[in-house]
C-alpha cells in the first residue's frame, strides 16, 4: 500500500505546487482536429518530441542505474540471510525495499526539480521576441520609417517656407 499511495500523493502535491489548484474540464472537451492522423504524426515525429524522448530515456537510465547500485549494495549482505530466521529475512527484505524506494523517490524528486527549471527556461526562451518581431513592433510603435521620413521632409519644407516668408518681412538693421 505505501508503495503506491506515497508516489500518488507526492505527484499530486508536486502538481499543485507547480500550478496551484487547477480544476478544469477543458481537456475533456471533444475536438475534431485531435482526430486528424496527420497532425498526430507531426506531433510524434517533431524535434520537440524527439528531445522529450531522449530526456525521458536519460531519466529512465539514471533511475535504473541508481536502483542497480542500491540493489547491488543490498545483495552483498544477502548470503547471511540463509542462516537467519524467516522474521529476520523478511525484515531485511523490507529494509532493502524501503531503502530502494527512498533512494528512488529522492532521485525522482531531484530529477523533477531539474526538469521543472529546464521546462521553465525553455518556456521563457520561447516567450522572447525574435529580432524580426522586435523590428516589427518598433515599426508599429514609431510608424513606418518611410512615412516618418516623408513627414520630416514635409516639416522641413514648411519650416523653409516660413523662413522665406520671414525673410521678406524682416527689418534690416
Amino acid at each position: 500500500m505505501p508503495f503506491t499511495v506515497i508516489p500518488v500523493v507526492v505527484s499530486v502535491l508536486a502538481n499543485v505546487a507547480q500550478f496551484g489548484f487547477l480544476f478544469t474540464t477543458k481537456p475533456l472537451e471533444f475536438k475534431m482536429d485531435k482526430l486528424n492522423p496527420i497532425n498526430g504524426l507531426k506531433n510524434m515525429f517533431s524535434l520537440k518530441a524527439f528531445g522529450e524522448m531522449v530526456k525521458s530515456i536519460l531519466k529512465i537510465l539514471i533511475v535504473i542505474y541508481v536502483a542497480y547500485l542500491v540493489i547491488k549494495s543490498e545483495i552483498i549482505s544477502s548470503p547471511m540471510l540463509i542462516s537467519s530466521s524467516l522474521k529476520q529475512s523478511f525484515y531485511h527484505l523490507l529494509t532493502a525495499l524501503w531503502n530502494l524506494m527512498l533512494y528512488l523517490v529522492l532521485l525522482i524528486f531531484l530529477l523533477s526539480i531539474i526538469d521543472f527549471f529546464f521546462q521553465r527556461f525553455v518556456y521563457m526562451k520561447n516567450q522572447r521576441m525574435s529580432k524580426f518581431e522586435i523590428k516589427e513592433e518598433m515599426k508599429q510603435m514609431e510608424g513606418d520609417p518611410l512615412i516618418r521620413a516623408r513627414v520630416k521632409r514635409l516639416q522641413r519644407e514648411m519650416a523653409k517656407r516660413r523662413m522665406m516668408e520671414a525673410v521678406k518681412t524682416a527689418i534690416l538693421l
